[in-house]
């Protein structure tokens, strides 16, 4: 169980940098993301806490992020693909599944306010991190 909880502390510092830059820059940089990566893989890897068809589940479903973000450029950052990917080699498939259902639920309901109060326009990007960090803190407290 405490391996488990290693490796959910470091998606959540990873998710904490990438929201920072995020929602600063609104991009990711590499270093980041081949560190945390790389950090996860070897991590699971000699902790065993999951399979290796998991791992490379989550890790596909990042992939697939990569595959959206680059036939429909305007709609989602290749850098937000792959973070799923990197959170997909930290917690399984099934669990990084259910952090970008939540995450774009929240960020719908957070740009719908936001051009609805006239915050936003339907042309401005927003930062998906912050929700992807917010989904996870979410699935944590309901764990």
């Amino acid at each position: 169980m405490t391996k488990y909880y290693v490796s959910e502390i470091l998606c959540l510092i990873f998710l904490y940098l990438c929201s920072r830059e995020d929602y600063r820059y609104k991009a990711l940089t590499v270093h980041k993301i081949g560190i945390f990566g790389c950090a996860g893989l070897v991590y699971t890897l000699a902790a065993d806490t999951m399979s290796v068809q998991s791992m490379m589940a989550g890790a596909e479903l990042g992939g697939m992020v990569i595959l959206v973000s680059r036939c429909s450029p305007d709609w989602l950052g290749e850098g937000d693909g792959w973070m799923f990917v990197v959170t997909g080699l930290f917690l399984g498939g099934r669990q990084n599944l259910a952090i970008l259902c939540i995450a774009m639920f929240l960020s719908g309901i957070y740009c719908l306010l936001g051009v609805l109060l006239k915050k936003y326009q339907k042309t401005d990007h927003v930062a998906l991190a912050p929700f992807v960090l917010a989904a996870e803190v979410v699935l944590l407290y309901l764990k």
